[in-house]
């Protein structure tokens, strides 16, 4: 394969799968500061309470997608046409049955999981209100998000762009009508309503004669603990992510009191946006890397992880750069309007911006390690 194939199929891929990812965490970063200016602070306090759901789905997502879909690209290096379906329906009935079996549990378990937190009555309201367009998401989010890479693995970026594109307008559209009438409750929906429509764009591709990939029930435990084996380091990020908030909000109400979780849920979504843009790039090495990989296609893996790096380092600069300069913009974004805690929310956009080039040629080394069979490495 040419250089210049290798790096034209890298940009679509990149531009496509940072786009998706990054996508669904604008609508819940849309979603704090619509929230901000519609209704207060306090709306916004109470997405942080309910925050770490989010990247519970993904941790629990990415447990049976990225391992499935490294598996998928080794054997397209291979050829191997029958293991790619077996692996697709295997993780396919995992993401229904897993998303089908958590909207219950967060349904039946409403009112346990929301008294975890020891907060006022008011807060508590918006908290409710927020949570209940949250706990029909999981099976919609699980699906989804195993689409999202499948679609770039069969070469299907376009279809990937548009229906993360829609997925954002229709999203930020709806937050903004369903917030006049329902309040939180409608913003939370309107982001569930906007992830359903991207997910119809999506799978209609599986029922294009184009698509080779036929659905056949299929469950295999040896396969299943290569797929975990893989998946639990890409995963690892969005554990960590699902435990902050319940330990940081915990002691910043304990301690400085429920005015302050505004700053937090701030920094909280710039975090998992800046994770979720890094997992553009994690995309590209399960589609391209693991491909060369399966060839043993020694320059096409060099050529793709010397990419990585490149764009792991521009995307670290050009957000630690936009934060930096436009911190009290992005403050007062999220409603933040009070001097003192205003001030505060400005140097802690500074400060964590900073970091953000180490985190992204970090976690690149990291999956390509873990994608190579070095896991010790990647941990």
């Amino acid at each position: 394969m040419k250089k210049s194939v290798i790096s034209e199929r890298f940009k679509s891929i990149l531009t496509a799968a940072t786009v998706a990812m990054a996508t669904s965490y604008l609508l819940v970063l849309s979603e704090c500061i619509i929230a901000g200016n519609m209704i207060g602070e306090e709306a916004v306090a109470a997405i942080a309470l309910v925050a770490p759901v989010i990247p519970f789905l993904q941790f629990i997502g990415e447990m049976i997608a990225a391992g499935t879909f490294a598996l998928i690209s080794y054997a397209g290096g291979k050829g191997d046409e029958e293991e790619i379906n077996r692996l697709y329906s295997q993780a396919m009935t995992l993401a229904v049955a897993v998303g089908f079996v958590l909207t219950l549990l967060f349904v039946v378990f409403r009112v346990q999981i929301l008294s975890y937190w020891d907060v006022s009555a008011d807060l508590m309201t918006y908290a409710d209100a927020y949570y209940a367009g949250v706990m029909i998401r999981p099976i919609i989010a699980f699906v989804e998000l195993f689409l999202m890479p499948l679609l770039l693995i069969e070469g299907q970026e376009k279809r990937n762009l548009v229906a993360s594109v829609v997925k954002v307008i229709a999203g930020i559209a709806l937050e903004i009508v369903l917030c006049n009438s329902l309040g939180l409750f409608g913003i939370s929906l309107a982001t569930t309503i906007s992830l359903a429509i991207a997910l119809v764009i999506e799978a209609s591709y599986l029922f294009t004669k184009d698509c080779p990939l036929k659905y056949k029930f299929y469950l295999n435990f040896n396969k299943l603990r290569k797929v975990f084996s893989l998946s639990i380091c890409v995963a690892i990020p969005e554990l960590f992510l699902t435990l902050l908030p319940f330990v940081v909000t915990s002691y910043l109400i304990t301690n400085f009191g429920e005015s302050i979780i505004a700053i937090f849920a701030m920094i909280n979504t710039i975090i998992n946006l800046a994770v979720a843009i890094f997992y553009g790039l994690d995309d590209v090495i399960q589609s391209m890397g693991c491909l060369y990989l399966g060839e043993k296609n020694i320059h096409g893996i060099k050529k793709v992880m010397n990419l990585c790096i490149k764009a792991a380092i521009a995307e670290g600069v050009l957000m630690a750069t936009v934060l930096i300069i436009f911190a009290d913009k992005v403050a007062l974004a999220f409603g933040i309007t009070e001097p003192r805690t205003l001030e505060l929310a400005v140097s802690a956009i500074r400060i964590y911006s900073v970091f953000l080039i180490a985190l992204f040629v970090t976690m690149t080394y990291s999956f390509y390690y873990l994608y190579i069979n070095r896991k010790f490495m990647s941990v």
